[in-house]
């Protein structure tokens, strides 16, 4: 595998500097996403499948218009769906899955917040390898930080990740590898890396957007794949649901397998792990 990036249309080798120290993205003033690609080599010829692609650069270039970012300062749909297969062409794949990463920057301001007048958004598009298995999770219910249900940054893949940073460094600390966050009505959100499913009764349950969730991906087509109820649950609620199971577009879903350092009871539901590649 090769080291290319995508970078405004040109495309450089990964050490060369994208950011300045006068970027606004120091600011968090920025949008993300990550896309599972699914790379099978066969007799020298790589065929790839750019998962969802279409459901994730239009959410990418929505949730950039959500920071303010100008609608005609951002690259066409086509745009960033063509530099994303050359991008895989000129990195050169080998079998595997990996994942491609998009920033949108506000681009270069003065000092303070106040957004550029004339704004040059800086693009940068990267994919790296992924590890085919993902560890089970053991999951904290984090203390130290609360999900802003409030904000629309709750419910965009914005650059202000310092919230999920906090909470999974708690988790570190308590020897578990996940954190799931409560908003500040007390109500389950999210976890630092996913959405949060949890069956209760036999029925799967997902916290409703309004309670500070981003509408993820995988989230959307598990929805639509299987009889989900979005319903405000607490954090007494999921300390006795039946099963937890955490779903993002990289891993499809993965059971919780111990919450707050209890085991959890294999699930009673099953749910595909692989159901957002389908």
């Amino acid at each position: 595998m090769n080291s290319i990036i995508w970078h405004n249309g040109i495309y450089k080798d990964k050490e060369e500097t994208i950011f300045t120290a006068y970027d606004r993205i120091r600011l968090g003033d920025g949008v993300f996403d990550t896309m599972l690609v699914i790379a099978d080599k066969k007799h020298k010829k790589t065929t790839t499948h750019l998962v969802h692609i279409d459901l994730h650069f239009s959410r990418l270039l929505h949730n950039a218009t959500i920071m303010g970012i100008p609608a005609n300062k951002l690259p066409a749909y086509t745009e960033l769906n063509i530099a994303a297969k050359n991008l895989i062409n000129e990195n050169n794949l080998a079998s595997g899955h990996y994942a491609l990463s998009t920033t949108i920057s506000h681009g270069s301001g003065a000092q303070g917040i106040n957004p550029p007048e004339n704004p040059q958004p800086q693009i940068v598009m990267r994919i790296s390898a992924i590890h085919d298995k993902s560890p089970p999770i053991h999951a904290i219910i984090a203390k130290t930080v609360k999900r802003n249900e409030g904000s629309p940054l709750s419910r965009i893949k914005s650059c202000n990740y310092g919230d999920n940073i906090l909470a999974l460094k708690e988790a570190k600390e308590k020897g578990a590898n996940e954190a799931i966050l409560l908003n500040n009505k007390e109500n389950v959100a999210c976890s630092t890396t996913g959405n949060i499913f949890a069956v209760f009764d036999g029925t799967i349950t997902t916290p409703p957007i309004e309670d500070g969730v981003l509408n993820g991906i995988a989230r959307r087509l598990l929805i639509k794949k299987y009889d989900v109820k979005k319903q405000s649950f607490t954090q007494e609620n999921l300390l006795n649901a039946q099963c937890i199971y955490i779903t993002n577009s990289l891993r499809g879903a993965l059971p919780v397998i111990s919450l707050e350092g209890a085991d959890l009871p294999s699930p009673s539901l099953m749910i595909d792990k692989n159901f957002h590649l389908k």
